[in-house]
């Protein structure tokens, strides 16, 4: 931080505030926190095991039509 002060004797009353203020802003400390939702990680998991069986139950093949469509959504992304 940069304070601008005066050496005028007129501007000592608003020369000591500014010292005063830029004291205290040196002082200040952040503690940056990463903000984390609980569950955006097991939406996280859960997409990650619905890849997995999808991907295992194309793996395996099927004959029915649901099994097919799922296959061909998985493809299509």
């Amino acid at each position: 931080m940069i304070a601008c002060i005066s050496p005028a004797d007129i501007n000592a009353e608003e020369t000591l505030n500014t010292l005063k203020y830029a004291n205290r802003a040196r002082n200040i400390q952040n503690k940056p926190v990463i903000n984390r939702d609980p569950m955006s990680n097991e939406m996280l998991k859960m997409r990650q095991q619905l890849e997995y069986l999808q991907a295992e139950l194309c793996a395996r093949g099927g004959s029915s039509s649901e099994e097919v469509q799922v296959c061909a959504t998985i493809s299509y992304f």
